[in-house]
């Protein structure tokens, strides 16, 4: 074995079958003392085996933990699959990826719950906030067409617009359930304003008021007249191929406020006539869209005037093939009160009474309206 001379360097040399297992320095470049191990020191042999074996144990744990934290993975999907396949169970076809499929599924359902409920959330404030704006929007926009309609002298568009603003207001903006009576032939007529201008004067409306100074403050719930009218200008007067009226008269009696919608159209076929009776009867269930059902069925109607004030109260109907349709609407004789609340106490009164009136008119003066 040789040292190379050069500075700041050593380079060992093996000379014959030794094996170098320890180089000491002292400082850099000085060497200080190297340790042989010659081929007759088993006890080094033995050293350096049993390092070999400490390796080959420390590399083998690290492969144990490793197959311990796959396994425990591999018992979590299982446990997961097992859980999909109780609701799969007796389904034929359901392959194991078709568990895992659903497995997935199911997982992100989880994890976007909380999403859409803000998206929901969010959702119904901005629909509150466009049932806000879309009525003033709407009312606006009527107005600025009528205006325009009146400066060119279109008096029709002026009048229809007024009408239509009129009709939506009373329609979106009145939360009331029980409103006037003013308040609902008032909008009926704006209603038939409307469809008169469409249908080009072929149809007339006229309105018998009983004489009564308060004769306008009798309650009824809201949008009662309106829709039977619309029903009998498409069930029965746009049919005819005349000319065609809607009367609609109104008497009260010490108990009952009758309003009594007559149409001169085409009239309802017997069957038909039958069924929409049960209907009201509740004996059969709605018929839909056929018969003498459009916007707000006849139904709806007589199931509202129920919740407000009984079963004793309600419409009927009766009608002749070729000669009209009559619906007699009969409602407790509640006035509205000021203040609002002689409403209830007045309705109690009037709802507790015994007796009931049949629905005919009682002779006396009234005040004739027309369109």
């Amino acid at each position: 074995m040789k040292q190379n001379s050069r500075p700041q360097t050593a380079a060992i040399r093996l000379l014959f079958r030794y094996i170098i297992y320890g180089i000491v320095f002292a400082a850099p470049g000085i060497l200080l003392g190297v340790h042989l191990m010659g081929e007759t020191g088993y006890g080094y042999r033995a050293l350096l085996f049993g390092g070999i074996l400490l390796e080959v144990f420390v590399y083998a744990s690290y492969l144990l933990f490793g197959y311990r934290n796959i396994y425990k993975v591999h018992r979590q999907i299982d446990a997961a699959l097992r859980e999909v396949s109780e609701v799969s169970e007796g389904i034929e076809g359901v392959t194991g990826v078709d568990r895992i499929c659903r497995t997935v599924v199911r997982l992100n359902g989880y994890t976007n719950k909380k999403n859409t409920q803000k998206m929901l959330v969010k959702q119904a404030e901005l629909n509150a906030l466009q049932n806000q704006i879309n009525p003033h929007f709407l009312y606006n926009t009527l107005e600025c067409i009528r205006g325009k309609a009146m400066v060119q002298g279109a008096e029709q568009i002026a009048n229809m617009t007024e009408a239509l603003s009129a009709f939506f207001r009373y329609s979106i903006s009145i939360q009331e359930n029980l409103v006037t009576l003013e308040q609902e032939l008032q909008n009926t007529k704006n209603y038939f304003l409307i469809q008169k201008y469409r249908f080009g004067n072929r149809f007339h409306l006229r309105i018998f008021l009983v004489e009564e100074s308060e004769a306008g403050e009798y309650l009824m719930p809201k949008m009662t007249l309106q829709p039977i009218v619309e029903n009998a200008i498409f069930h029965g007067l746009e049919k005819s191929v005349s000319e065609g009226a809607v009367t609609i008269r109104v008497t009260a009696t010490e108990k009952r406020l009758i309003l009594a919608v007559q149409d001169d159209g085409i009239g309802i076929p017997g069957p038909v006539l039958k069924e929409i009776q049960e209907s009201l009867n509740g004996l059969k269930k709605d018929r839909g869209e056929e018969g003498m059902h459009s916007g707000i069925a006849l139904s709806n109607i007589n199931e509202r005037i129920h919740l407000h004030f009984g079963f004793r109260y309600g419409i009927s109907i009766n009608s002749e093939e070729g000669l009209g349709t009559e619906i007699t609407i009969t409602l407790p004789a509640v006035k509205k009160a000021a203040g609002g609340a002689g409403d209830k106490r007045r309705m109690e009164e009037t709802l507790g009474r015994d007796g009931y009136e049949a629905g005919t008119f009682a002779d006396g003066a009234h005040h004739e309206d027309a369109i």
